[in-house]
Formats: C-alpha cells, structure tokens, sequence
C-alpha cells in the first residue's frame, strides 16, 4: 500500500473513530493506538474545533480539550465554504462568549478578518451578541477595524438596530465618524430613530 493510501485510511479510521465516540474527543493515546500520524491527527483537531465552535450548542469541555492538546485557535475553515472564518468567527457570531473567551486565552487572533474583511467583531456586533462583543473588546479587539466595505463593527451594531452593542463599542472607543465606502457613517444606516440619535 502506498502512503497516500495507507494516510488516507488512517484517517478515515480516525474520523470512524471520532463519530463513533460521538460528543468526546479522542485522547492521544486512542490516536496513538490506531497508528495515526500526529499530523493526520492535528488535521481531524483542527476540523473538530471549527465544528463545534459552529454548532447551536457549544461542548466547552471539548473545545478546550482541543486547545489543551495544542489545536491551533486560528486554523480557517476552507472548501465548499471558502470564507477564510476561524473559530473564533464562528463563536463570536453565534453568541457562544465562553468559547469565545477560551479562544482569546488560547491565542486566537481577535482581529482576523475573513474574506469579506470581517472580524469577529465585526460578526458579533452585526447578530446582538452583547456577551461575545463585551467578551472581544475587553480582549483588546479593535473596535475600529473596517472591513471590504468599508465597516466597522459600530456600522454592524447599527445595521443591527442594536443600541446595547453600539453603547458598548462607543465605550470602548469605537469613531462614530467613520465612514463605509459609499461615505456613510454607523448612523445612516440604523432605522433605529434612539440609535441614530447616539450615533449621530
């Protein structure tokens, strides 16, 4: 058997494995017993946390097991998908400020921007995530990163209609100046009459 092949089946034994054992994650002595690269291992780890950062119901006890047993924080997600998201990303925008915040202490990098320029604040403050956006900014977050477009994560909050988000960005310093590419500041783009009043 050639080594592509013989890979190529240790890690289908490794993801039978990972499936088989359902919500846990394998030890490195289940790896180590099946014969598994540490990089064919690493490869399946880094999966795995993308996956459950990205899941309606985070398993904390997995996720920092995965970054206890040296997962990289700022592995991207990739094919079909292709927007260049971490964990982090996935975490800020679903809310999850838990995993969020093992992410940080994990060394997850707060400013990475994904394929749009996005980071994840720029995600938690466009879907209301107080906790995850509170969580990022104390962090060290910028709260001023500007996107493709132009946006920082105040014009999110304000997209949002989220004046909690947008009171703490503009706590944190957010510039309630700054403008998107068509010139627009955060508050041109709120319907949110209380919120453009603070913005403006």
């Amino acid at each position: 058997m050639d080594r592509l092949a013989q890979q190529e089946r240790l890690l289908g034994q490794l993801v039978a494995a990972q499936e088989a054992k359902g919500s846990g994650v394998l030890s490195r002595r289940e790896i180590g017993l099946m014969g598994c690269t540490a990089a064919a291992a690493f490869a399946i780890g880094t999966g795995d946390l993308l996956r459950r950062c990205n899941t309606p119901a985070p398993d904390m006890a997995a996720i920092r097991r995965l970054l206890e047993s040296g997962v990289a924080p700022n592995i991207r997600d990739g094919a079909p998908y292709e927007v260049l998201q971490t964990p982090l990303h996935s975490a800020a925008e679903l809310g999850w400020a838990g995993a969020a915040e093992a992410l940080v202490k994990a060394g997850a990098h707060m400013d990475a921007a994904d394929d749009r320029g996005n980071t994840p604040l720029h995600l938690a403050a466009g879907k209301g995530q107080f906790k995850a956006v509170s969580v990022l900014l104390r962090a060290g977050a910028s709260p001023n990163q500007k996107n493709g477009e132009f946006r920082t994560p105040l014009h999110f909050a304000a997209l949002a209609g989220d004046v909690a988000v947008a009171r703490i960005l503009l706590t944190h310093g957010a510039d309630k100046h700054a403008s998107d590419k068509m010139g627009r500041p955060a508050w041109a783009l709120t319907g949110n009459t209380y919120l453009s009043i603070i913005l403006s």
